[in-house]
């Protein structure tokens, strides 16, 4: 009689491997993942877990110039004074309240 190693055990045994891997990479990321969040960054696991994509939101509040299409410069060839010579600038997030007039 043939000893083997049935197709739900070799199942079991892989996704014990996965989530020791996922762990691993939990503490591998880990300092990273503490140092992005503390810059306000988003963290999304990819991978299944085993790796990581940092994003800064604030890059939700920039947008081309309207003035010199995100070139940086005017149609004459001097710097776009709106952008700065950037060819972009920032803009209010849609979920932050528009700002206050002072009063008197």
């Amino acid at each position: 009689m043939r000893h083997g190693t049935t197709y739900p055990h070799l199942i079991k045994i892989h996704k014990l491997l996965a989530t020791w891997i996922r762990a691993l990479a939990q503490r591998v990321f880990a300092a990273l993942d503490v140092a992005a969040q503390q810059r306000g960054w988003q963290v999304s696991p990819t991978h299944g877990g085993f790796g990581r994509n940092y994003r800064d939101p604030r890059f939700d509040t920039l947008a081309s110039c309207g003035d010199c299409l995100g070139h940086g410069v005017t149609s004459l060839g001097n710097p776009c004074h709106t952008c700065r010579g950037t060819g972009r600038v920032t803009v209010r997030p849609a979920d932050e309240p528009p700002p206050r007039s002072p009063r008197g």
